[in-house]
């Protein structure tokens, strides 16, 4: 299952002493979609609905905030919904890859560099990762 993966990248990161980020999956899919949009997810492949589908992505963001501390979660969610993000239910435009980018940089360059990283208002914040380089 989702949360055995989870729960079995974190405890690997653990023995490692690695630090695991993990990021809530932006989509289109949107309760309050508008019936042109909802046209656009391709989610016949998968043998259940559009209603079902957006059930699914929270019960995914449930799990990851019950397994991952806060701190270690990049939320790109905010993105969930824009029609000019995505060409289907869950691949990114250009435009839209540029902000999944933008919001995963904005937290990760901070923790490489030893910097405390760029959080979305109301976000946790985490401290700054020692990064250990070779001589």
């Amino acid at each position: 299952t989702f949360r055995t993966n989870l729960k079995l990248f974190r405890q690997t990161c653990d023995v490692l002493d690695a630090r695991l980020v993990i990021a809530k999956q932006a989509t289109l899919m949107a309760a309050d979609a508008p019936p042109k949009q909802r046209q656009r997810c391709r989610y016949d492949y998968h043998g259940f609905d559009y209603d079902a589908h957006v059930e699914a992505f929270r019960g995914i963001y449930r799990v990851i905030e019950q397994e991952i501390p806060a701190e270690s979660i990049v939320d790109v969610t905010p993105l969930s919904g824009e029609p000019d993000y995505f060409y289907d239910h869950i691949h990114p435009t250009p435009k839209g890859t540029t902000e999944i980018a933008r919001i995963m940089s904005d937290f990760l360059v901070p923790l490489v560099e030893g910097r405390e990283p760029i959080r979305q208002e109301g976000a946790p914040r985490i401290p700054a990762l020692a990064v250990q380089r070779n001589p």
